[in-house]
Order: C-alpha cells, then sequence, then structure tokens
C-alpha cells in the first residue's frame, strides 16, 4: 500500500481533439501533482472520464482547454487547498495579459471551460452523467445544482499566441 506522501494532491487534464494535442507536450507540474492529456474526439465518454477521476489518487481535478495551463503561484495554491476534503468547484479568471489579447465575448467562451473540482464532488453529482459527448457545460450545470463555485482563481496563462 501506498504511503500517505506519496498521494497524488491534484490531476490535471488538459483537454482537446487530437489536432490540438498532439503538437503540445506534457506540462510540468509539482512532485504532488499528475497530469495528462484528454482526447476528446477518440471516444471519450461519460465512462472513461468517471474511470480516469475514480483511479487517480488526486483529491482536485483541473480540467484545462488545450492552448491554456495554471500559473504557478495558482499551482501552489489549487496544491495546498487540495488537502481539505470539502465538496468545492471553480473557474478560472483571466489575467491581465489576456484581457488583453482577446475581447470580452471570446474570453467568457474560452474561461468557462476551465474549471477545478474535487473528487468527491464529482461523484456526488453524479459523475460526468449519460451524455455520450464530452461537454464541461455538462459538469458546471451539474455542480451548480449541487454547490456554489469558489471565487474564481486568477492564474490561467494562455500558451497559443499568433
Amino acid at each position: 500500500m501506498p504511503s500517505k506522501n506519496s498521494k497524488k494532491r491534484v490531476l490535471y487534464l488538459v483537454y482537446g481533439n487530437k489536432k490540438d494535442l498532439e503538437r503540445r507536450q506534457p506540462y510540468k507540474v509539482d512532485e504532488q501533482s499528475e497530469f495528462e492529456f484528454l482526447f476528446t474526439n477518440q471516444g471519450l465518454d461519460h465512462k472513461n472520464l468517471s474511470d480516469i477521476v475514480h483511479n487517480t489518487s488526486a483529491n482536485l481535478i483541473v480540467l484545462i482547454k488545450a492552448g491554456f495551463f495554471v500559473r504557478k503561484c495558482t499551482r501552489k495554491f489549487l496544491s495546498e487547498s487540495a488537502i481539505h476534503e470539502s465538496f468545492y468547484w471553480g473557474f478560472f479568471s483571466p489575467n491581465v495579459n489576456l484581457i488583453r489579447d482577446f475581447n470580452m465575448k471570446e474570453l467568457r467562451k474560452y474561461f468557462s471551460k476551465n474549471i477545478f473540482f474535487t473528487k468527491e464532488l464529482f461523484f456526488a453529482v453524479g459523475g460526468f452523467g449519460e451524455n455520450k459527448n464530452f461537454n464541461v457545460g455538462e459538469l458546471i450545470k451539474r455542480f451548480s445544482l449541487h454547490n456554489d463555485p469558489q471565487d474564481s482563481l486568477d492564474g490561467l496563462i494562455f500558451l497559443d499566441r499568433a
């Protein structure tokens, strides 16, 4: 049995289609975190996502759209907050650099697809549900019915500068 110190706290799942993810390298995360790519165009369904969440030792799951990642200071905060075993979830808010790069309509579209949530909350709301297509909006709807989101975290960086 693994020691308590070897338990991972945060699982970062960067999701997107094959074209978006094939040109990416795995991002560096601390030793208390895990990182995985999630290919959404290869038949990812509710069972696959539920299995990934179930099989991880991490307490906090971070779903991030390809092209974004979490700033180092925010990753540290997430790792520290993952110690608490309670039900919570939330969004990431845009930082100043992103506000300059996008108009507000585009920002809403991008940031509504980047969320964090606890493993306990994911299964308390019934997991991903029966929807066969990967849809972060479905998760947000389920989480909203159960809990209000935490304050938005300022800490997402945009990696796909044109």
